[in-house]
């Protein structure tokens, strides 16, 4: 489709773009509620707040690009931190008392950049931990480029497609007179979307409701 326009863009571009259009529909996937590219780590809380605070902290990994859902264990039972707004912070605290449950998670920091490294992040939970929960956290990693043509990406059916077409996107916007080409492009890659929504439901369903004659099962 846009093969007289590949000449203006270089490998290296292309490359560029290719990750960045995997990174992207990676996203699109996980903010739809599909957590195929989601990962996890587990640990134990920090008692306490942090000084001068009336909240707590939890280390964000760095390699977490978003963090998408905080489970604790609590008395045996496993339970979801819901995300809160900053302006929530200090809503959770009973008088004077500063610690409990955490009953939402909020992200203050991406990490500091130091040269070539970045470090941890933080995460403010409110109110403070008043025990040592186990927790584990859920989160989109950042996207490894890939760099070379055995390197692979995995994701759901269709997903290369839809990559395939976000690329040829921006291939076609590079140049003024690509317009129909950018609009195929753009029309295949939400084609592409809406077939991999529907395989993403069709594989997650539970499958038909099956009647159950009671008055049998009674006598």
């Amino acid at each position: 489709m846009i093969e007289s326009e590949t000449d203006l863009v270089s490998n290296t571009i292309l490359n560029e773009w290719i990750n960045e259009s995997i990174q992207d529909f990676r996203i699109e996937l996980s903010n739809a509620d599909v957590e195929y590219h989601l990962t996890n780590t587990s640990g134990t809380l920090t008692t306490g707040v942090v000084s001068g605070t009336a909240h707590g902290s939890l280390p964000l990994p760095d390699s977490a690009f978003a963090v998408y859902a905080l489970d604790l264990t609590v008395d045996g039972q496993i339970v979801n931190v819901p995300p809160m707004s900053f302006a929530d912070r200090n809503d959770h605290q009973s008088g004077t008392t500063k610690t409990g449950v955490p009953a939402g998670f909020h992200i203050t920091s991406v990490g500091q950049e130091s040269t070539t490294t970045v470090g941890n992040g933080t995460i403010l939970l409110s109110p403070a931990p008043d025990a040592a929960y186990p927790y584990r956290l859920y989160y989109l990693p950042v996207w490894v480029d890939l760099s070379d043509d055995t390197h692979v990406f995995n994701t759901i059916g269709g997903g290369d497609r839809w990559v395939v077409w976000d690329v040829c996107v921006k291939v076609a916007c590079r140049t003024n007179d690509a317009k129909k080409q950018e609009a195929i492009a753009t029309r295949e890659r939400e084609l592409a979307m809406v077939r991999i929504v529907k395989t993403i439901k069709r594989m997650n369903r539970a499958g038909p409701v099956r009647r159950r004659d009671s008055r049998a099962e009674r006598s």
